[in-house]
């Protein structure tokens, strides 16, 4: 089972999206019941025309549109190999752990060795050229190609990316020490339910350690909570938070500053 996000690789409206199922280990019954515990018995007509309007124009021209958009992906990939400080992942991934297959029109970029974060890199790219892209991080960047793009907006992009590498190497260099995953491994204290309707009080980050999360903290990129309710909050975590912070990454929470955090007040 995979889910297909329509609005941001094919040409459906804003939150238009596919799930896809396959094969025989899940069952595709248990999976409509699931899914229709959680929608919405007044679905857009719109999202869903422009759905099923995005998955004819892929049975008639996806051939054709994916086949050009791949060649303009690999033109960037040759045009920007000179660059010295970057290095920009290929197909050459597949087969390693936990890479099944090299998507070809997301030009990824590891720019650590430019001396400043992918998060710099994006933001220059925002401010001074008006392109944003689709994913950044503490070392790489992720530029998405669709079947919308053509040689003038890939030459907008290269000529964008050679200037801000320009840019990053008369920059200092940012040196930023990162907890392993191992280090920042929460631990559960209660259920989230509980700690979610327990009663809470903020504190600052600062001060939330060894506090028991009321909330969840996201940091975006990957999006995923790297703390959920009822767990403990420790001395690492605060210290990656307040890293990647500083770094630019975004986290998800009720105060995305992170100057208040709903921890469980276990006075009351």
């Amino acid at each position: 089972m995979c889910i297909v996000s329509v609005h941001k690789t094919l040409s459906g409206l804003g939150q238009a999206s596919l799930i896809l199922q396959k094969g025989k280990r899940l069952d595709p019954h248990r999976l409509k019941l699931s899914v229709t515990t959680f929608e919405s018995t007044s679905p857009s007509s719109l999202i869903l025309c422009s759905t099923d309007a995005a998955r004819r124009q892929m049975v008639a021209d996806g051939e054709k549109l994916w086949t050009k958009t791949i060649e303009l992906a690999d033109k960037v990939r040759r045009t920007l190999s000179d660059e010295d400080g970057i290095f920009i992942y290929d197909s050459k991934l597949e087969g390693r752990p936990g890479v099944f297959r090299f998507d070809k029109t997301k030009i990824v970029i590891d720019v650590s060795k430019l001396g400043v974060t992918g998060f710099k890199i994006g933001d220059r790219l925002d401010s001074e050229h008006n392109i944003m892209v689709e994913l950044a991080d503490e070392q790489r960047i992720a530029a998405l190609l669709t079947f919308a793009d053509d040689e003038e907006t890939v030459g907008r992009l290269v000529a964008a990316l050679r200037e801000v590498f320009a840019w990053a190497r008369s920059q200092p260099r940012e040196v930023h020490q990162l907890p392993t995953l191992k280090e920042i491994c929460t631990e559960e204290v209660i259920e989230p339910g509980k700690a979610w309707y327990h009663k809470t009080k903020t504190v600052s980050l600062q001060q939330a350690e060894n506090e028991i999360a009321a909330e969840m903290l996201s940091p975006y990129p990957p999006g995923i909570p790297r703390v959920v309710p009822g767990e403990r909050i420790t001395k690492a975590l605060v210290e990656f938070l307040k890293t990647v912070q500083s770094m630019g990454m975004y986290v998800d929470a009720i105060d995305p500053t992170l100057k208040s955090i709903r921890v469980v007040d276990f006075s009351a």
